[in-house]
């Protein structure tokens, strides 16, 4: 379909750089020990990328680019700067299970047992729907 807007390409164009910048913390992420930490700069400017979903088009990636900056603290056993940041995706995606999930594993690295209960309802909520 020909279309006179450019929206619909820089929305494409947008997307393509949150994947790529995360890919390329994920490769970092899984290479060399000494270069694990440059991740965390991948995984910001994916989070940096993201828009709020614009005109009642749906997020052009389906989960928080948070989530992998969680995930990226949770491995450099950083529980609470991962719990921190799941929070933030979650305000983001308030339902998304991965998030959700990778949350519990976070509170329960902090001990906070009553809290990753509370969010393991919710994951079973979320599960049933």
């Amino acid at each position: 379909m020909k279309s006179s807007a450019i929206s619909e390409y820089l929305r494409g164009l947008r997307t393509l750089e949150i994947l790529a910048a995360e890919l390329r913390g994920l490769i970092a992420l899984g290479g060399e020990p000494d270069q694990r930490r440059t991740a965390f700069n991948w995984f910001q400017s994916a989070v940096d990328k993201q828009l709020l979903p614009s005109l009642l088009m749906p997020p052009p990636i389906p989960y928080p680019m948070e989530l992998r900056l969680a995930e990226f603290h949770l491995r450099m056993d950083e529980p609470v700067k991962a719990a921190k940041t799941y929070q933030e995706a979650l305000a983001r995606r308030p339902n998304d299970l991965a998030t959700l999930q990778g949350y519990q594993q976070a509170l329960l690295r902090l001990e906070r047992r009553d809290d990753a209960a509370a969010i393991g309802r919710q994951i079973e909520m979320v599960r049933d729907q």
